[in-house]
């Protein structure tokens, strides 16, 4: 038997028709669990920068192509949030620094003036 050159990926096991969301409608129902016409406008301002693509006169994507969009912008979301916080405390600790070298300024002037 011929083995396969590539590998299946999950987006290739699923059938087409079963992958393939077209409409305003379906792909808010998919994303959002419901169509109002606040989810609707979000598919067509599409502030995610999800892969959707143009379907004769309508807008479409595929479900494994948006979820693995989603998943990565869940990852960066992270990743950032790592970052600040540690941003934040890099600065904390420099700020204690500081106040900590001020203080010990202090003190030693202190000590000088009254051995003095």
């Amino acid at each position: 038997m011929d083995k396969p050159l590539m590998p299946k990926s999950a987006a290739q096991e699923i059938p087409l028709h079963q992958d393939l969301r077209i409409g305003a409608e379906a792909l808010a129902l998919e994303i959002y669990g419901e169509d109002t016409d606040e989810a609707k406008r979000d598919i067509y301002r599409n502030p995610m920068n999800l892969p959707f693509f143009k379907h004769g006169n309508f807008i479409a994507g595929l479900v494994s192509e948006i979820r693995a969009a989603i998943r990565e912008r869940q990852r960066e979301a992270k990743e950032e949030a790592e970052q600040k916080q540690k941003a934040k405390k890099a600065a904390a600790e420099k700020q204690r620094a500081r106040i900590n070298a001020k203080l010990h300024r202090r003190r030693r002037a202190c000590q000088t003036e009254h051995a003095e």
